[in-house]
C-alpha cells in the first residue's frame, strides 16, 4: 500500500496534522514523502529523520508479515492495526 506523507494543510482536506503523526501513518505503508523538503522547518526535518530510521527497523515486519485490523474506523471512532512477524520481535 502506498502512504505518503503529504504537505499541511492538506491539499485534499485542509486539515494540518504534526508532521510526527504523519509520518507514523504513513509507516503502516511503503512510506514515502510527497511534499517539498525545502519548506519544512528544522524541527520537521529531524522528526522526518528519526521517522525513517524507525521505518528501516520496521519495514521488514510491514512489508512482508501479517497485518490485523484491531479497530475498524467504520465500526468506532478509533482504528488500531496490529502487524506480525513470524520471524522476530521487535518492540518500538
Amino acid at each position: 500500500m502506498g502512504a505518503h506523507v503529504s504537505a499541511v494543510p492538506n491539499h485534499q482536506v485542509g486539515r494540518s496534522t504534526p508532521m510526527k503523526t504523519r509520518c507514523d501513518i504513513a509507516m503502516m505503508g511503503q512510506f514515502g514523502f510527497e511534499l517539498d523538503l525545502n519548506k519544512l522547518s528544522a524541527e520537521e526535518i529531524e522528526t522526518a529523520k528519526e521517522s525513517i530510521k524507525t521505518f528501516k527497523k520496521l519495514r521488514p515486519t510491514v512489508q512482508f508479515g501479517d497485518m490485523y485490523r484491531l479497530l475498524s474506523p467504520f465500526e468506532t471512532r478509533f482504528a488500531a492495526w496490529e502487524f506480525v512477524s513470524r520471524t522476530e520481535t521487535m518492540l518500538c
